[in-house]
């Protein structure tokens, strides 16, 4: 990008963020057709909430960022560490609701709270709000609010983009869940979106939590620079991730396939791998296994590196097979390089 002309930078402006709005449309196209067949089901498992939200804070802060709005998550300490449910869906609507937050306002503040509102012998209401200064919503407007494919207004498309999907699909995984979903909001006065959904309190032994209200932004006090092992087969696809991780301020090497990237870690230092599933010669799942036995039977467990799956499968139960595999996490392809540094970040802090 920093060899191009004006008119040329200009251009690939404009392919980027039609790419990234064509991207958004399909995925969302996709969750919708799935909800209405009644072909989501939740995948229940334990998670650390704070992790969780730190995952979305790593995602969303650097757009927050761009318009210098203050981004902020404030998580009350009664919030149990760890609960039951599902973690991508949670995640899916929160993130919907803040990149819509983020989206309405030019100034002020995206501020995330989350508390318990009832509490169980087992189990926890759980609310979640997102608060922003941005344009607000009318009385009018607010009809029409979380129905498939509706904005505000015409002009609110014009000005701002989108398709009037996430809110519907945010709706739609809260009533899956059982909980209820709603909003206030004055017109060029901010909004709140809030939700509440019961999740499980899990067994799991809690661990010391660390604070939220530090600001995940790429710079020199927070970036760690990482050796990265990318193993993937398609050329464009290595092309794009590299760029992605170079532009990013990490080093990269590439394996074409699950036996290259064995080789490449015998013979060099990583911080993390990047696995692609579906490689010729050795598909991911079984580089990965090779990796573990040797952290196994020759560093004798001393070591352990990160490995994020990289998968087109998005299908229930691929997240589970690439964690029982002996991956650490999951991104399903297509992702965006927002959501690829995000979830390194979160993996390797």
């Amino acid at each position: 990008q920093a060899n191009l002309g004006e008119q040329e930078q200009e251009n690939l402006e404009i392919l980027i963020s039609s790419t990234r709005s064509l991207l958004s449309l399909v995925n969302n196209i996709l969750d919708i057709s799935k909800i209405e067949a009644g072909k989501v089901e939740l995948e229940i498992e334990d998670f650390e909430i704070r992790k969780l939200l730190k995952e979305i804070e790593n995602i969303s802060y650097i757009k927050a960022e761009e318009k210098a709005l203050d981004y902020k998550t404030f998580i009350n300490p009664n919030v149990p560490e760890f609960l039951r449910g599902d973690p991508s869906r949670l995640k899916q609507i929160i993130l919907n609701l803040v990149n819509n937050a983020v989206k309405f306002t030019m100034k002020g503040q995206v501020h995330i709270y989350v508390d318990v509102l009832e509490e169980e012998e087992e189990r926890v209401k759980l609310m979640v709000k997102v608060h922003d200064s941005g344009i607000g919503i009318s009385d009018d407007g607010k009809k029409r609010l979380f129905q498939l494919f509706s904005q505000v207004d015409t002009s609110t498309t014009k000005n701002y983009g989108g398709t009037g999907l996430g809110l519907s699909i945010a709706k739609r995984l809260v009533m899956l869940m059982e909980g209820d979903i709603g909003m206030e909001s004055k017109q060029d006065r901010g909004s709140t979106f809030w939700f509440n959904v019961w999740m499980g309190i899990s067994s799991t032994t809690a661990t010391i939590p660390e604070p939220l209200d530090k600001k995940l932004v790429l710079d020199e006090t927070t970036f760690k620079k990482l050796n990265i092992l990318l193993a993937e087969d398609n050329e464009i696809n290595q092309k794009i991730i590299q760029y992605s991780l170079t532009n990013a301020g990490y080093d990269v090497d590439i394996a074409k396939n699950g036996q290259e990237a064995i080789d490449m870690y015998h013979k060099k230092s990583y911080d993390l791998v990047l696995m692609d599933v579906q490689m010729p010669v050795l598909d991911g799942y079984e580089a990965t296994a090779h990796i573990r036995e040797m952290e196994s039977t020759i560093l004798n467990n001393t070591h352990r590196i990160p490995i994020i799956a990289l998968t087109a499968n998005a299908m229930k139960g691929d997240r589970e097979k690439c964690l029982d595999a002996g991956m650490d996490e999951y991104l399903s392809k297509p992702f965006t390089p927002n959501d690829l540094v995000g979830i390194i970040r979160t993996v390797t802090e």
